[in-house]
């Protein structure tokens, strides 16, 4: 299945998946791991970073939220989708000569369920939700005080901000 295809049939998706997105990252080769049984796929989308000097990789994820896709929701895959996914993900880790696997999950999809079979998975940190439909002074009135000092040292040194209207505005 094509990448691209395979990321337009995922029950989630973010433009971080997408392999246009992959293939900004020059550190190394954008790489879609795909694992199928039956109707169902599991997509986890990778920049393959050769270690030099040596006959290693590893395997990397882009600036973003990534992490795997499913064209099914990850807790209500077969456990034996889940085992059968891990025996061959790691197997084809074995093939590259991988040394290590990183990636950022997203925020707003639940791929626990699929990655609870490995080890090494660390919560680091949580993700900042803004509601930006919400008037501008409220939002202001929720910054922490070390947010708004920063904002008045920017200022000072002359920093500012321009809503841009135009392709002009943004060159």
């Amino acid at each position: 299945m094509e990448w691209q295809a395979c990321v337009q049939k995922a029950a989630h998706f973010d433009f971080y998946h997408t392999w246009f997105y992959h293939s900004l990252d020059t550190t190394g080769e954008p790489i879609l791991v795909l694992y199928t049984q039956g109707d169902v796929f599991i997509a986890f989308p990778f920049i393959k970073r050769n270690i030099p000097e040596t006959e290693y990789c590893d395997f990397s994820c882009v600036y973003g939220y990534t992490g795997p896709i499913s064209n099914r929701e990850f807790d209500q895959l077969d456990e034996s989708i889940l085992n059968n996914f891990h025996d061959e993900f790691l197997a084809l880790l074995r093939g590259y000569k991988a040394i290590s696997v990183f990636s950022r999950l997203h925020c707003f999809f639940n791929q626990l369920p699929l990655l609870d079979k490995f080890d090494g998975i660390y919560e680091n940190g949580k993700a900042v939700v803004i509601d930006l439909r919400l008037p501008l002074d409220e939002l202001r009135s929720r910054y922490q005080t070390r947010v708004l000092e920063k904002i008045k040292a920017m200022r000072r040194k002359g920093y500012y901000v321009k809503e841009g209207k135009s392709a002009e505005d943004v060159w």
